[in-house]
C-alpha cells in the first residue's frame, strides 16, 4: 500500500480524542522525574577542579544507573500507553508506572539500545543515525509482547525497519513546523505536539506489524470500537470507521456459471465396412468367357455360307 503520512496523522488526532488528559498527565510525570534526576546529578563545569574529577565521575555513573532504573520503565510504559491509544483501549495517567512491572526487560533494553548506537557511532556519525532508525520500534515491540527478550526486540525492530527507514525519516521531518512551534511557545506546545507525534509513531508501528503479519495494511484504527463498548481484541488489527477489519482481503465475487458443453457425437467402436466395387474393364478388352461363343458364331456363319454354296 502507498505510504500516506496524512492518514496516520489524521488517525492519531481521532484516536487521542477523550484521552488527552491521561497522556498529558503521564508526560508531565515523566518529564518531572527525568528533570529531577538531571538536576540532582548536574555538575557546574566552571567550578570543577582537578581534585573533583573522581567525584564527578562517580556522580555521572550514579546518574546513569538511576536513569536506567527509573526512566527506562517509564519509557516502556509510554510506548505501551500509545499502543492502547491507537487500539482504542482506555488509558490513564497512572499507566506510566506500569513499566515497573517489567523493570529488568526495560533496563536491559535501554542498556543494549544505547550500547549498540554508541558502537555504531564510533565508525562514523551516519551509521549511528541509521541504526537509530533501525531500532526505533524497539520499545513498541517490547510493550506489545511481554514474552520477548530485549535483544530479540532490538533484532525484530531492525527486521521490521528494513526498507522503511526513509519513510520514518520523512515522517519525522513533517513534524518540524510543530517542533518550531514548541520553541516559539517556550515548550507549552509540547503538551499537544508530544502526544500527537507519539500516537503517529504508534500508528506507524502498527502498520509495520500488520505488513509483517499479513503482507499488507489498509487502514488505521478509529474511536468506533471504544464508543460502541466492544471488547478490544487480543491481537490488534486496523479497523475502519464501522469497526470492520481492514487486514482481511475482500470476499471474492462468485464465479460466473460455466457455459454448457455440447455432447460429443457418438463414436462407432469399429469403422463401417464398405464393399469393394470392381473397376469397369478397359475399352476393347474382351473377356475369355465370351471369346469361345463369338468364335462359334463365326463358324456357324461360315458353315451356312458353305451350305448355301
Amino acid at each position: 500500500m502507498a505510504y500516506v503520512r496524512s492518514e496516520m496523522k489524521s488517525a492519531a488526532k481521532t484516536q487521542l480524542a477523550g484521552k488527552w488528559g491521561a497522556v498529558i498527565g503521564a508526560m508531565v510525570i515523566m518529564a518531572i522525574v527525568s528533570g529531577a534526576i538531571t538536576f540532582i546529578f548536574k555538575v557546574d563545569a566552571n567550578q570543577i577542579t582537578p581534585v573533583d574529577y573522581a567525584f564527578i565521575s562517580l556522580m555521572s555513573f550514579l546518574g546513569a544507573i538511576l536513569t536506567l532504573l527509573v526512566v527506562s520503565p517509564m519509557t516502556l510504559a509510554w510506548a505501551g500507553m500509545f499502543l492502547s491509544v491507537v487500539r482504542n483501549q482506555p488509558v490513564g495517567y497512572r499507566d506510566i508506572f506500569k513499566g515497573y512491572k517489567r523493570i529488568w526487560p526495560a533496563v536491559f533494553t535501554t542498556f543494549f539500545y544505547g550500547l549498540f548506537i554508541f558502537l555504531w557511532s564510533l565508525l562514523l556519525v551516519i551509521p549511528g543515525i541509521i541504526k537509530t532508525y533501525s531500532y526505533a520500534m524497539t520499545y513498541y515491540i517490547l510493550a506489545d509482547d511481554e514474552n520477548i527478550q530485549p535483544l530479540d526486540a532490538i533484532t525484530k525492530s531492525r527486521e521490521m525497519r528494513n526498507g522503511h527507514k526513509a519513510e520514518l525519516f520523512i515522517l519525522q521531518l513533517s513534524f518540524i513546523p510543530w517542533i518550531l512551534l514548541c520553541g516559539i511557545t517556550f515548550g507549552l506546545a509540547a503538551l499537544y505536539v508530544g502526544p500527537y507525534v507519539e500516537a503517529t509513531m504508534a500508528n506507524f508501528y502498527s502498520r509495520l506489524k500488520a505488513e509483517a503479519e499479513v503482507g499488507s495494511f489498509t487502514g488505521y484504527g478509529s474511536g468506533a470500537s471504544a464508543q460502541s463498548g466492544a471488547a478490544p481484541a487480543q491481537s490488534w488489527e486496523p479497523k475502519s470507521q464501522g469497526g470492520e477489519s481492514l487486514n482481511q482481503a475482500p470476499a471474492a465475487a462468485p464465479a460466473a456459471p460455466a457455459a454448457p458443453v455440447a455432447p460429443a457425437a457418438p463414436v462407432d467402436p469399429e469403422p463401417a465396412k464398405t464393399e469393394d466395387t470392381p473397376a469397369p474393364p478397359p475399352s476393347g478388352w474382351v473377356s475369355q468367357a465370351s471369346a469361345p461363343s463369338e468364335a462359334g458364331d463365326n463358324n456357324d456363319q461360315d458353315g451356312s455360307g458353305d451350305n448355301n454354296n
